[in-house]
């Protein structure tokens, strides 16, 4: 069972809206917030399993993607054409 370490793991930022998830990119882990719905797009997929592959995707740690902001910026803009033209991922 995963027990917070700090209080402030008890809550979701206060600048997340409904819907969203804070998501730490690159050696500076950088802030990104992202929309849930992003998660099931195979792009996404990809990096959440380079993220398994590096960190072992502990239950008590941020989610933090080891790749390049320009990379993930890039992704973002994939995934977000395609949603655009219609395109959705269960």
């Amino acid at each position: 069972m995963w027990f917070p370490r700090h209080e402030e793991d008890y809550y979701v930022p206060k600048d997340v809206p409904r819907g969203h998830l804070v998501v730490y990119v690159g050696e500076d882990c950088k802030k990104f917030i992202i929309k849930v719905t992003l998660l099931s797009h195979p792009l996404f997929q990809e990096l959440l399993d380079l993220a398994e592959e590096v960190f072992q995707l502990a239950t008590n740690t941020k989610l933090w993607i080891p790749c390049n902001e320009y990379i993930f910026i890039s992704v973002l803009r994939c995934i977000s054409y395609e949603l655009d033209l219609g395109f959705h991922y269960l």
